[in-house]
């Protein structure tokens, strides 16, 4: 493996490299002691659903970000209170997993695209995204406009901006769109109770629906699917240079 590692890094064609690393070196999660991972959240709840079970089997290896508090009003409550509600929320969940870096920024209302492209000068300053060995983002054609633009537009711009490794990985997750070929599969059975107890203390977000019931329902059939029998939470890996010179079109490819 080394050789060929070595072999491919003599191709004077970029172009070339990229696509017999991408062919060669299998796409999958590993985390180490060293390894840094962004989970990138578009909204409180998001990074749960998504990928709780893999934080709560590593909450030392990740950092997390939610780019936008999403303070809808509801019922008698304002857009700022639900904002402020889901920003404790968030805090609370973080305390609950062990995971000491973690952002939130403010959105309020219903136009959420224009506040996070505003806040685009903030996200630099906050994410020193050079760091990271693994960042994970929704899959790019995630039904939701907010989680769309990010995984499509924001994040790419964000990369280009404030830098990358070059062995970097991007990891989409599911949320309210399915990822059609996962190439990725994490066993998440020990901790599949805890991420549920997780989950629910986004009350506010359980209020409309039973997320952490689905989420559990999710990683079953994951889990079938992954011949486990049991949870597990499904991935679609791939790099950095795909992710920033191709646009993903249904269904990705595994």
């Amino acid at each position: 493996m080394k050789i060929r590692k070595f072999l491919i890094k003599l191709i004077p064609f970029r172009g070339l490299r990229h696509k017999l690393c991408d062919m060669y070196f299998p796409h999958k999660i590993e985390i180490t002691a060293k390894t840094k991972s962004l989970f990138v959240a578009p909204h409180p709840d998001d990074e749960m659903i998504g990928g709780g079970g893999l934080m709560c089997l590593y909450p030392k290896n990740f950092d997390v970000v939610v780019m936008g508090s999403s303070g809808n009003a509801w019922q008698n409550l304002t857009a700022e209170q639900r904002a402020k509600i889901r920003t404790d929320e968030f805090g609370d969940v973080m305390n609950a997993l062990g995971i000491e870096n973690h952002w939130i920024f403010q959105t309020i209302g219903l136009n959420g695209i224009i506040q996070m492209n505003a806040l685009f000068g903030e996200y630099l300053k906050a994410l020193k995204t050079v760091q990271y060995d693994y960042i994970f983002l929704p899959v790019p054609h995630d039904r939701h406009p907010d989680h769309n633009h990010i995984a499509n537009k924001l994040f790419k711009r964000i990369l280009r901006h404030n830098g990358y490794k070059k062995n970097l990985r991007i990891v989409f997750y599911e949320v309210w769109s399915l990822l059609p070929n996962p190439n990725c599969f994490i066993d998440t059975t020990k901790v599949i109770d805890r991420k549920t107890k997780i989950l629910h203390l986004y009350k506010s977000a359980h209020v409309r629906f039973q997320y952490a019931d689905t989420s559990r329902a999710l990683n079953q059939y994951r889990g079938m699917q992954n011949d486990t029998f049991g949870f597990a939470e499904a991935f679609f890996v791939d790099s950095v240079h795909n992710y920033l010179h191709h646009n993903y079109k249904i269904p990705i490819d595994g």
